[in-house]
């Protein structure tokens, strides 16, 4: 690929500081002291994207990090043949595209907002030069990095070895205290089943009285039972 395939992204000019933000506890600037942000705040912009729109799409060469203020992405690969696969959704605090980035290769994914979502854009030059010199950084996204390795080995175990019910309860246990909804289709992929089987389950789930599915609307009642169930 060439220059001309890496993703072009507007930018805003953002009054609000990295220091100031309401979200900068759960991701990777937590430990971050005030002269280190305001450096990062010389080289962020902020970005707003409605439902829908495209962040950044599988195959194009990255051009930086973004992190999310508010709002939920969807992340989710394209196959050969045109079927796509949904690896999972991301929400206020966390970043994208930075593996991308610091492997310097194209996306391995598309990032599509699935609310409208506002991030703070962070260009892949500038982030490099920061990094170097901030270790309480460096040192966070290295973690963050294994940490998502961790978490792909624990999903394709999971894949692997636990039944649906399981991998649909502890799903369902993640997901509690998230207002967005998402569609049983995009669910059953996520959960490597059929929306047929997922939507048995999820009635089994229901008459056991463990979730209540009222008003197209899922809320959990028995998170214990749940748990159980999850845990084998």
């Amino acid at each position: 690929m060439t220059e001309d395939d890496r993703e072009s992204t507007p930018m805003q000019s953002c009054s609000d500081s990295c220091w100031g933000c309401a979200v900068r506890s759960q991701g990777l600037f937590a430990h971050s002291s005030k002269e280190s942000l305001d450096r990062w705040d010389l080289h962020r912009h902020s970005l707003r994207f409605t439902r829908g729109s495209v962040i950044f799409r599988q195959g194009n060469l990255p051009t930086g990090i973004h992190c999310i203020r508010e709002g939920r992405v969807r992340l989710f690969k394209t196959c050969s043949r045109g079927n796509i696969q949904i690896l999972g959704w991301a929400g206020a605090g966390d970043l994208l595209g930075e593996t991308a980035v610091y492997a310097d290769v194209p996306h391995g994914s598309t990032a599509e907002a699935a609310t409208d979502v506002e991030v703070c854009f962070f260009q892949a030059a500038a982030i490099r030069n920061i990094v170097e010199h901030d270790v309480r950084v460096a040192e966070q996204l290295v973690r963050k990095l294994s940490f998502d390795l961790i978490n792909f080995e624990d999903r394709l175990l999971t894949l692997v070895h636990r039944s649906v019910k399981e991998r649909l309860a502890k799903f369902l246990l993640t997901q509690a205290d998230e207002p967005f909804q998402v569609s049983r289709r995009e669910v059953a992929q996520l959960l490597g089943t059929t929306p047929e089987t997922l939507a048995r389950v999820l009635t089994e789930f229901h008459k056991a009285g463990l979730i209540d599915r009222s008003r197209n609307r899922l809320k959990i009642l028995l998170p214990e039972q749940l748990r159980a169930i999850a845990h084998g």
